[in-house]
């Protein structure tokens, strides 16, 4: 599970550096780039090709201490970039922020892929998304 999650983690970081700097050139938020590609129904489809926290998670509950460890530190470094995200791309003391937002985006990844009814799957991302962007401080800033 270790090589698996270190290269799902790695395959993450490269996406979430991506989207942040490619927000600007389509009229958007760091954050709202993120939740874009994030709470998609495509993301949500393709569970091979998304996010380690997702697809990992069950399993590692059960790994060694070594692997609990990554997954922590990946964790705690979304976290903070999502805190960064929040606040328009600058440093942020406000870690709950990106806690919350990585919590709400895991956990709608993780239920609308779990459910049977495709319209609910829809509901939760569409209802995810709206709750996070009620925490994009750059958003708020231009308006």
């Amino acid at each position: 599970i270790r090589a698996a999650l270190e290269q799902a983690l790695t395959k993450g970081q490269t996406r979430l550096r991506s989207r942040t700097a490619d927000a600007a050139e389509h009229a958007k938020t760091p954050l709202e780039a993120i939740a874009d590609a994030y709470l998609n129904p495509t993301h949500a489809d393709n569970p091979g090709t998304g996010c380690a926290l997702c697809a990992l998670a069950g399993d590692t509950v059960h790994a060694t201490a070594d692997v609990k460890a990554l997954y922590t530190t990946y964790l705690r470094q979304l976290a903070e970039h999502l805190t960064q995200a929040a606040a328009g791309g600058r440093e942020s003391e406000n870690q709950a922020v990106g806690l919350g937002v990585v919590a709400t985006i895991v956990g709608a990844i993780t239920l609308a892929r779990a459910v049977d009814d495709r319209e609910l799957a829809l509901s939760i991302l569409t209802a995810a998304h709206a709750l996070v962007m009620t925490q994009d401080g750059a958003a708020r800033r231009t308006d």
